[in-house]
C-alpha cells in the first residue's frame, strides 16, 4: 500500500507537470483525462471529485481545442471524448450537461462504441458498467 500510494503520487506529478509543460497538447490532456476518470472509480466521493473535476476540465479543453476540426474526426475519437464528459458530468451530479453530451455522442457519433452506453444512460439514467477498460472502440 505505501509503495503503491508512492508510485500514485508520483503519477499525478508526473502527468501535472506535463499538462504544466504542455497545456494546449491534446496527447497530453487526453492521457491524464482519461486515467484520472478511470482511476477514481473505486474512490470514495470525497477523494475522487478534485480529481474528476480535473478530467473533465482537460477533456473540455481538449474539445475546445478540437472544435475547428471536430467534425472531420472519426467516430471513435468523437466518442470517446464525448463520452468521457458526459461520464464525468454523471459522476459530478451534473445530469443536464451528462445529458447534453450523452445526446450529442449519439448524434455526432453514432457509429462509436460508446454510442449504445449512451443510449442506455438516455433511457434509464445510469452509465452502464463495462469490463475492463472503459474505450470501447478499438479496444474490446
Amino acid at each position: 500500500m505505501v509503495k503503491g500510494g508512492e508510485l500514485w503520487g508520483r503519477g499525478l506529478k508526473e502527468m501535472n507537470r506535463a499538462v504544466a509543460l504542455a497545456p494546449e497538447n491534446v496527447g497530453v490532456l487526453i492521457p491524464r483525462g482519461a486515467t484520472l476518470l478511470e482511476a477514481t472509480r473505486n474512490l470514495k466521493p470525497d477523494a475522487a471529485r478534485p480529481l474528476i473535476e480535473s478530467a473533465v476540465a482537460d477533456y473540455e479543453h481538449v474539445l475546445a481545442i478540437q472544435t475547428p476540426y471536430f467534425d472531420r474526426l472519426g467516430d471513435h475519437a468523437k466518442g470517446e471524448l464525448l463520452f468521457g464528459l458526459a461520464d464525468g458530468f454523471h459522476r459530478l451530479g451534473q445530469h443536464d450537461k451528462a445529458r447534453a453530451y450523452f445526446e450529442r455522442l449519439i448524434k455526432d457519433a453514432p457509429a462509436s462504441g460508446q454510442a449504445p452506453r449512451a443510449r442506455e444512460w438516455l433511457a434509464g439514467g445510469t452509465v452502464p458498467k463495462t469490463n475492463g477498460a472503459s474505450c470501447v472502440g478499438c479496444h474490446k
